[in-house]
């Protein structure tokens, strides 16, 4: 186990299972795009974790300590630990789970009745995204949406699906599926599953409500 500390003011820090995926993957960057990280991207180095959450990539890397025990750091101890629906706390909780979103129509958007194309984008911290289906009554039932290739290992993969809108309310959304079987869970089953304190972690569908006068609004459903 070993815990990467940042240099910046909020001194960020995390500590990091060094599993066989983690050690073949991980990666200390110090450039991008053929020149050096900027300073808003964590110049001179910063930590790469592939899959995992964002709270890892660690910017202005300064030091690589190791031990053979989770580190309890503060920011693991007080702000990243989830409380559970039955009262107990998860620690710890680093991979990002299987999600989507749908990038076009949403929020502040509109859309005219007739022929419409809804895009988005999935990704899963488990690996690759094998399927993504596309709901235009609000779950009730699905269409699955066509994937750009290639749709590549904890990389987003763009989707996509024809939708013929009739005027009426509606609202869209998507599910995810990847290919160890992990399924987008909606609102209800995420809340049943790790109540409501899911702030760091929160993977459920996202929902866009449509009005008659195509207008697009972001809700929970």
């Amino acid at each position: 186990m070993d815990v990467a500390e940042g240099g910046d003011g909020a001194a960020v820090d995390r500590s990091i299972p060094l599993t066989d995926e983690i050690v073949d993957e991980a990666l200390v960057a110090y450039g991008q795009n053929g020149e050096p990280l900027r300073p808003a991207h964590g110049f001179p180095i910063r930590l790469i974790m592939p899959g995992f959450e964002g709270n890892l990539y660690i910017k202005w890397l300064r030091r690589l300590k190791f031990g053979d025990r989770p580190w309890m750091t503060r920011w693991e101890t007080a702000r990243y630990t989830q409380l559970l629906a039955n009262g107990k706390a998860r620690q710890f909780q680093l991979r990002m789970e299987t999600n989507s979103v749908i990038t076009s129509p949403s929020g502040m958007m509109e859309v005219r009745p007739g022929y419409n194309r809804i895009t988005g984008l999935a990704w899963s911290g488990h690996g690759r995204i094998v399927k993504v289906e596309v709901s235009t009554d609000a779950g009730k039932t699905w269409k699955e949406a066509q994937l750009n290739q290639p749709a590549l290992r904890k990389a987003q993969t763009r989707f996509q699906t024809d939708w013929d809108w009739d005027g009426k309310p509606a609202k869209i959304v998507s599910r995810s599926i990847d290919e160890k079987g992990n399924i987008q869970p909606n609102r209800s089953a995420l809340i049943e599953q790790v109540g409501e304190n899911a702030l760091f972690h929160y993977n459920a569908q996202q929902t866009r409500a449509i009005d008659p006068a195509g207008r697009v609004t972001n809700v929970l459903a």
